[in-house]
Formats: C-alpha cells, structure tokens, sequence
C-alpha cells in the first residue's frame, strides 16, 4: 500500500485521502502507522508534506477565522487529536479509532520509526526552543535539532519575515515544529508554501514537553479524555480558554453534531426516492462542473475523486452543481471540501452553482457555509 502510495501524484495523493468532513475541516482516519509511513515518504522523497492536528480550540477558531479554518483546508493531513473530536467522530459514524495527539506522534520521530531525522524549532518562550534542542541532541537518539528560533509572539507579518524563512531553509530540516500560539494556523497558511521540504506542523506544546517545563498527563488521564485537567494543573492560564471552548463545543453539539446524526438515521430508515448516485462532468466557460445527483456516501465515491484528480491536473475551476443530490454523508462533504481546500491553495476558483435543500441543510450542519461564498 505504502509502494501505491509513493508511485501517486501528489493530486492522486490529495483525492485518496481517506477524508471526512467534521464541523468544517477535513479529518483523515489514518493510524499513527500510516502518519508515520507519509512522514517517511516526506523525508525520503524530499517533499513537503502540512501536518495538522485539529482539537476541539482549532474548532471552534476555525468557525470564526477565516485564516485558521483554511490552513486546515489547505494541508495535507489532518488527524483527530483531542478525545472530544474523536468521541464526537465515533458518534457521527467516521472511522476515526484513536487520537493521534502531535506529542505522540513526535515521540515516535525521536524513537526512529521513520529513520534518522532532523528537526528544527520555531516559535515557543524565550529561550524553550534552544533547551528543548540541547536535551533532544544530547539524548543521541534518531532525531537531531538543526535549529532552535524563539521569535516571541509577535504579530503574523512580524513572525513571516523572510529572514525566518531564509533561516529555516538554509538549515533543511526533515520536520519543522512550529509553537507560535494563536499565529500557528495562520502562520501555515501564510508560510508553508515557502518551506522548501519537510513536514511543517503545529505542536504548541511540543517543545515545552521536550524542555521539560511542562509534563504529559499520565496515560490513564489521556485515555479517559482528562488530559485537559492535568494541563490547567499544570498552567492554570489555560483554563479561561478550555471552558470558552467547551461552551462553543457545547453549542455546536447542540446545534450541529445531534441534527447531523438525526440526518444519518432518517437516511438509514427513510431513503429517498432519488438516491441513486451519477456524476456528469461538463465544460463550461473555462470551468469544469461536477454535476451530481441521488445519494452520496463513502461507498460511491470513487468516481468522484477519479474525476477531481483529472480536473486538478488540467489547473481547471471547478463549479459544484448539487441542485439534485438527496443525499450527502460525511465523507462526501469530505471529499467536497477536499476540492474547496486544493483550489485554495493552487489560486484556483470553487463553485457552489446550486444545491438542493437536503444538500444546503447538511453541508450547513457540517459547519461548511464557507462553500457557499
């Protein structure tokens, strides 16, 4: 699998990411295996490869800033960290099994399973990131720091110099860890473009961990979702932002994620006459519509990503006609914020031309109004 994946373009590789759609970000249901084989794969072919690691703050951020929700649409893979996101996902059906926190998938990196790697520090308090380099190099183990920068928290345009960029690329690290608090999202949105390979990701809280100026809760707090006690123990400043963010979840829970699993059910019981998916694909004025009608699950979808891919190589627009769809599961939607994000990124156009109500009322439900824009 790991051979298909290499021999993929990186437009095949966008499409047939296996890609959910959870209150308006993509979500990929991967084991930490396969996030660490497209690590590898990174490394070896000396590409450039966006890790995110949505939570339950990155989701209630992205309802409401435009830059953070879009550096989620815009990267290569998004997976479940937080025990909230994936409760919630289990709930709605997504085949997502386990949290794949950035600490732990960073833990992994400094054990070796994707080889011997480099990695550079950015952002953090003042002087973290050169304590976290010094600990990680005198541990001699399969991860080596090139570079440790505390930049303060500063505004976006202050942290996107070019001498920033100039540094990080003459150093070529395989991993840039960026902690550059609320910047951090938007910050890759801005900047990653210009990193010439390596994976690029946000792990606040990764170099502290790595400093040892703050600990991991113990695993039974992680399993059972307390994680976010021990850190309020730990820096009580975060506690005015955990409970603002579990009342947005809770409103969101309330508004969106029991609707959205009362559509899945009535679906599953009530089926609409027109359920049977087509897809037809027309050239219009410079632009390429996907025109879909019936139902659309995660079983019907090959079709539609074999189209999106052929699209994308041709540097089309794409316009979505969904003014006869019945029907749309999470891994649909999923697939169509896919394309909203690779348009985004390549400076390309996305359309919404019409959409049904069943198509308006579950897109709306999945936090993605953006798409109507």
């Amino acid at each position: 699998m790991i051979e298909d994946y290499e021999k993929q373009t990186i437009a095949d590789r966008h499409f047939r990411r296996n890609v959910y759609c959870f209150l308006g970000l993509p979500l990929d249901a991967l084991r930490l295996d396969e996030v660490i084989a497209r690590v590898r794969n990174a490394k070896q072919t000396n590409s450039r490869l966006v890790l995110l690691t949505p939570n339950t703050n990155d989701i209630v951020q992205s309802l409401s800033n435009t830059h953070f929700r879009n550096a989620f649409l815009t990267s290569d893979l998004s997976i479940a960290d937080g025990m909230p996101v994936v409760w919630l996902s289990r709930f709605l059906g997504l085949p997502v099994r386990e949290r794949l926190a950035g600490a732990d998938i960073f833990d992994r990196l400094r054990q070796g399973l994707a080889g011997r790697m480099t990695v550079f520090f950015f952002g953090g308090d003042d002087g973290v990131a050169d304590i976290a380099r010094q600990k990680i190099n005198r541990a001699r183990g399969d991860l080596l720091c090139i570079g440790a920068v505390s930049p303060g928290f500063g505004s976006l345009q202050e942290l996107s110099d070019s001498s920033y960029i100039e540094q990080i690329n003459r150093a070529d690290p395989d991993l840039l860890v960026l902690s550059l608090g609320k910047q951090g999202k938007p910050w890759i949105l801005e900047n990653a473009r210009k990193i010439h390979r390596g994976v690029v990701s946000h792990l606040g809280a990764v170099v502290n961990f790595t400093a040892e100026r703050i600990n991991r809760a113990p695993k039974p707090l992680q399993t059972l979702g307390l994680e976010w006690l021990w850190r309020i123990w730990q820096e009580p400043v975060l506690f005015h932002r955990y409970f603002h963010d579990a009342q947005a979840l809770s409103r969101l829970i309330y508004a969106c994620v029991v609707p959205l699993r009362l559509e899945q059910l009535r679906y599953s019981i009530v089926r609409p006459k027109n359920r049977t998916p087509e897809l037809r694909v027309l050239h219009r004025d410079g632009s390429i519509t996907l025109q879909l009608q019936g139902a659309w699950t995660a079983d019907d979808l090959e079709p539609l990503k074999n189209a999106l891919t052929l699209v994308c190589d041709r540097k089309s627009n794409i316009v979505f006609d969904l003014g006869a769809v019945t029907y749309l599961d999470s891994a649909a939607v999923g697939t169509i914020v896919s394309a909203y994000g690779w348009q985004l990124r390549n400076e390309r156009h996305f359309t919404v031309s019409a959409a049904s109500a069943p198509a308006t009322r579950i897109l709306r439900l999945h936090c993605c109004d953006y798409l109507f824009d």
